[in-house]
């Protein structure tokens, strides 16, 4: 989680040095398309990852701007 999101943990977690499997499991949860789009995407075939990375990476970038 820490290596991923390193703001992710509250103030709480980060003193005990501990996270809980539930919040651990929300948080990996709002990662995922389920959050987004409310259902997941378990694949994607693409000729050019790279191509489709970066299709990807600006089309959430204009969601949140």
């Amino acid at each position: 989680m820490i290596a991923i999101d390193p703001l992710a943990p509250t103030e709480k977690e980060e003193e005990e040095k501990t996270i809980i499997k539930s919040r651990y499991m929300i948080w990996r949860e709002s990662l995922s398309s389920t959050q987004d789009l409310g259902f997941r995407i378990e694949a994607i075939k693409v000729k050019k990852i790279k191509d489709f990375y970066f299709k990807i990476k600006s089309f959430y970038r204009n969601l949140v701007i």
